[in-house]
């Protein structure tokens, strides 16, 4: 919490009491599952709206998927309309949706040399 008297300063001067900035997160609809699934810009996956029927009402859901580790890498399994499970590196994923000079994602390599971490901020293009 800020002091009361450096509130009141900070009202005095500029009007108002600054916030801290958020990372606003994009979305973009992923390739081949245009209709399913949304990979954002920090490295995460979510499936489209859906409804769920029950016996008695339906449920309309989005839901973030949760990464499998393989190799120390993190995965995504994701499902098509036919039932076919891809199993796709998130990295890869993030890669083809977020840069447009990178051919793979061999081309990226990631800032803190953590592979878990496949946001477009940790990113940069190989020299």
């Amino acid at each position: 919490m800020i002091d009361k008297e450096i509130r009141e300063i900070l009202v005095k001067n500029i009007g108002h009491i600054p916030r801290r900035r958020r990372k606003i997160e994009k979305w973009k609809p992923i390739t081949g599952f245009e209709k399913l699934y949304d990979v954002s810009n920090t490295g995460k996956v979510k499936s489209r709206k859906f409804t769920r029927q029950t016996k008695y009402r339906s449920h309309a859901k989005r839901k973030i998927i949760k990464p499998h580790i393989h190799n120390g890498r993190a995965f995504v399994h994701l499902k098509d309309r036919l039932g076919i499970i891809s199993h796709i590196s998130l990295k890869m994923l993030v890669v083809t949706h977020w840069y447009k000079k990178a051919n793979s994602s061999r081309q990226v390599e990631l800032k803190d040399k953590n592979p878990l971490n496949c946001a477009v901020s940790n990113m940069r293009l190989k020299k």
